[in-house]
């Protein structure tokens, strides 16, 4: 058979200093680039006040009424900072049925409380949430039981708003689980509220539909969107 050359790394092939260098530095490059591409959920995204548009049923009682309100929708959201899982918030979970065992919630775990909000001249939507994760397990959990609103698999509730001469009526209030290879762990929750907007006047029979979710991940991160 004949000899085997020895393996020598790319870096001590190239002979000058200055292209060690550039391998050098590729090499971190390619490092940071996958590391990106694991998990791009890391920060929190958008949480202050947006603008979304005009409501066009606004526009409509401006018309026919002569008035002259201002038809902006503007959208807020708020998060809290993360609390870890107790030993108590274990137990309470697992007293009222929705884990089957302690060790479902890994250790290391917090939870984080969020409110999304959208709203007009007289109308306000609001849905509100909990999500626990786990960095480590890559896990997320952001639905649980309404009789254990501090149990550590969380909550979701929409339908927390108002209207002064308009109805807001919420079409779909949802949890969905979506997998996205670039997140930690995969898969990443959406909070969904979708609603109409109706004017209470005579003559206006129309109505807007808006909808609204935020996403949140086993880093921690929670995004809004609108």
């Amino acid at each position: 058979m004949p000899d085997r050359k020895p393996f020598v790394p790319l870096v001590d092939r190239v002979g000058e200093p200055w292209q060690r260098l550039v391998v050098a530095l590729a090499g971190v490059a390619l490092c940071l680039s996958i590391g990106a591409v694991v998990d791009r959920a890391f920060a929190d995204e958008s949480p202050a006040e947006t603008y979304i548009g005009q409501d066009t049923t606004c526009l409509d009682s401006n018309q026919l009424d002569g008035t002259n309100y201002d038809c902006t929708v503007t959208g807020a959201g708020e998060v809290s900072e993360a609390a870890p899982v107790t030993e108590a918030d274990r137990q309470e979970a697992l007293e009222a049925g929705v884990i089957s065992s302690i060790r479902t919630i890994p250790n290391a775990s917090y939870c984080r409380t969020w409110s999304q909000s959208m709203g007009g001249v007289a109308w306000r939507e609001k849905h509100v949430g909990k999500m626990c994760y786990s960095y480590y397990s890559r896990q997320v959990w952001v639905w649980g039981a309404p009789e254990c609103p501090r149990c550590p698999t969380g909550y979701h509730y929409c339908d927390r708003g108002w209207g002064v001469g308009y109805s807001v009526a919420v079409s779909n209030c949802r949890i969905r689980k979506i997998y996205d290879s670039a997140f930690r762990g995969g898969y990443f929750r959406q909070n969904w509220d979708r609603f109409h907007v109706y004017v209470v006047a005579q003559g206006i029979p129309a109505y807007r539909s808006y909808d609204m979710h935020v996403n949140v991940f086993a880093t921690g991160a929670v995004r809004f969107h609108y």
